[in-house]
Order: structure tokens, then sequence, then C-alpha cells
């Protein structure tokens, strides 16, 4: 027998959801949707008739509080991998991060950004894709812009692994900032923080949050795929569901070549240096930068500055330049 092919991760997340996508998108038909919480409840109804199937509960059943609260729970995570499997289906777009970059990003600690940046988003749904990441595969993302903005994610586990989907939304409505958001929902939570699954969470939606800000940015190291490129067909009207379908994007690649350029040459720099008394050098972390542009300054556009190598006599030395 030949070997197994795994089927490639969002478009498993698609296959399994496959029906639960189907009921989603004729009840969202039959009502007014004001914004990503509507759609969800769109998709709740047979998200809990499907947890039910799952654990084996049968209709009528009676449950203690404890397992209604699961099932409650499970179909909630159920219901947002559906709407956003189902958005994302129709446009396939993916941005691969490398292990550097995804770690680049999150050692970010600089959040004093406004929610409004994200409309700037390439597309209404994508998936991150994350290379060597030891137990995510990648993180499905819908970003809704109006009546009210919102993003609901699904964190996709490693095929064969016991591994579940985790899915939620992120509100800005319930925190005053972005910064806000990390500061409290992020990293200051000490809820379960004993629990390597919640801790490895919560660092994922850190990174959702800084790759959705770095699509946005004016300046993003972003390249289309060139194997990808080769085989790709965009969907037409009728969604086949093909891996030829998937547009593929290369992000920071350049950003990080650039940086391991720059510290390998300031290391031999220090090693071979006759200098004793040169000031001690140091990284500055990434970080954003927003601008006021258009006439009147009425707009704001997010860069990106990569890590610059900096001494103790003020002298900047830029790793990488974007212009």
């Amino acid at each position: 027998m030949g070997k197994k092919t795994v089927m490639y991760t969002p478009l498993r997340v698609v296959n399994q959801h496959a029906t639960a996508i189907q009921e989603f998108e004729k009840a969202r038909a039959l009502r007014t949707i004001g914004g990503a919480e509507d759609e969800v409840s769109a998709a709740v109804d047979y998200a809990v008739t499907r947890i039910y199937e799952l654990n084996g509960i049968s209709a009528g059943q009676k449950l203690t509080k404890a397992e209604e609260n699961r099932v409650l729970y499970q179909s909630y995570d159920y219901a947002i991998a559906t709407v956003v499997a189902s958005y994302w289906r129709k446009c396939k777009q993916v941005f691969t991060f490398s292990k550097d970059f995804y770690e680049m990003l999150l050692d970010m600690d600089d959040f004093e950004i406004g929610w409004s940046l994200f409309d700037y988003l390439p597309y209404e749904a994508f998936y991150l894709e994350l290379q060597d990441h030891e137990s995510v595969e990648g993180i499905l993302v819908k970003y809704t812009k109006a009546p009210t903005r919102s993003i609901l994610y699904t964190i996709c586990g490693k095929a064969g692994k016991a591994q579940p989907i985790n899915s939620g939304i992120v509100d800005p409505r319930e925190s005053a900032s972005y910064k806000d958001f990390f500061e409290t929902e992020v990293y200051c939570s000490k809820a379960n923080m004993n629990d390597p699954h919640v801790v490895m969470v919560k660092q994922v939606l850190a990174f959702v949050l800084q790759a959705c800000m770095y699509l946005c940015a004016k300046n993003a190291d972003i390249e289309e795929n060139e194997v990808q490129k080769r085989i790709y067909r965009k969907p037409t009207t009728t969604i086949k569901d093909k891996f030829s379908e998937i547009q593929k994007w290369d992000v920071g690649v350049r950003v990080v070549r650039e940086h391991k350029a720059a510290a390998n040459g300031s290391q031999k720099h220090t090693e071979t240096s006759g200098d004793r008394r040169r000031p001690r050098q140091h990284w500055r972390k990434a970080h954003w930068h927003t601008y006021w542009v258009g006439k009147g300054r009425t707009r704001k556009e997010l860069k990106f500055i990569a890590p610059v190598l900096v001494n103790d006599a003020d002298d900047d030395t830029p790793v990488v330049v974007h212009k």
C-alpha cells in the first residue's frame, strides 16, 4: 500500500465541518446578520446537534450542570470554526510564517496601536501557517469590520494528534485598546497558567494579533510562494476545495534573512575588534510605528521596524531598511 496522504490542515477543517458549513450558509441566508456574534449564532443550532452526536448524548437526555456547560462551550467552539472555515474556503489565502519570524513577532512588546488599523487587512479570511511549531499547524482567521470590529479565530492542531481545535473571538469592545487586550487577556491572566495547553493558546493568540498587524503594515515583507504559484488556480464560482485553489504567501523571509546576516556580522566584528573600550552592543526589539498620511493627515499607516543593533554611544546600526 502506498503512503497515506495527509490532507492540508485548513482543508481538513473544511472537510470536517462540511455539513455544518452548508447548514450555516442556509441559516445565514434566512436571517439578518449584524456582525460576527450573529454569524456564530446562525451556526450554533447545528453545532449543538453535532456535539451531542460526538459525545454520544441522545436528544432529551438529562445532563448535569457541568455537562450542559461543556456541551455549550464545545458547541460555541464548533460554531466559530464553522463560520471561519466557511469564509476561508471561498478565497483560500494562506500566509506562511517561519519559526524565526513567529518568535520575532512574539518578542515584540509595543502595543500602542489602534484597533482601526485592522481594517487594512488584505483579506476578510485567511490562514496563518506556522512552520515547525510543536503542536499547532496554523490558525484560521476571519475579520469583521462592520458594524463592529471583531476577529474570529480557530487554532488548528497537528493532524493525527489528540490536539483539539480551539476557537474564540476577539472583541475590541471589551477592551479600550489593543494594548489593554494584551495586558488583560493574553499576558496577565493567571487562570490555569500552570496548564501547558492554556499557555500555548495564549501564546498563539498573541501571535495571531501581531501577525494581523504585520499584514496591515505598509512595509510588510510578503512574497507569493514560488512553489504554490505554479499550481495555483483561482477558485471559480464552483468551489472544489482542492489544494490547487490555495494561494500561498511567504511572510518575513527577507526580514529574518537580513536580521541573521546582521547578527552574524556584528558577532564577527565584536570578536575581531581590538578596541576593548568599545561600548556594549545590544539588540533593540522589533516594534511598530504609526504615522499620519494623506491630505490633512487624516489617515494612519502602520510600519514594522525590524530589530536594530544599538550600542551605548547611541550609534544605531539598522538591520533592515525598507523603502
